[in-house]
């Protein structure tokens, strides 16, 4: 394989991991907000699902990188997690503009 394939290959292979991460953030976050989330999820608190999120990405790392894709695994579980940050930090913003006490 000489330079130029492999430029064209690692370009192409790029492009295919950008579209599949635009591809996840809308999938995850049209679930979330058509769906809202799990029963169990909705009822904890905002500072353990962050906390939960920070240990499953480091988890996504440990793993990834004894797997040999950190950077892939990574990144999708922070996409997946982000979604459920993202519902959460609006349900608390929309009882903030209900004037009740959060």
């Amino acid at each position: 394989m000489n330079i130029p394939d492999l430029q064209e290959t690692v370009s192409l292979l790029v492009i295919e991991m950008i579209v599949y991460y635009v591809f996840l953030v809308i999938l995850s976050q049209a679930i979330v907000e058509k769906r809202g989330l799990p029963k169990k999820i909705a009822t904890v608190k905002l500072r353990y699902i962050l906390l939960v999120s920070l240990l499953l990405i480091a988890l996504s790392i440990i793993v990834g990188t004894w797997l040999h894709i950190a950077g892939p695994l990574a990144a999708t579980v922070t996409i997946l997690t982000s979604a459920v940050i993202t519902y959460k930090y609006r349900e608390k913003y929309s009882e903030m503009e209900q004037g009740k006490n959060v």
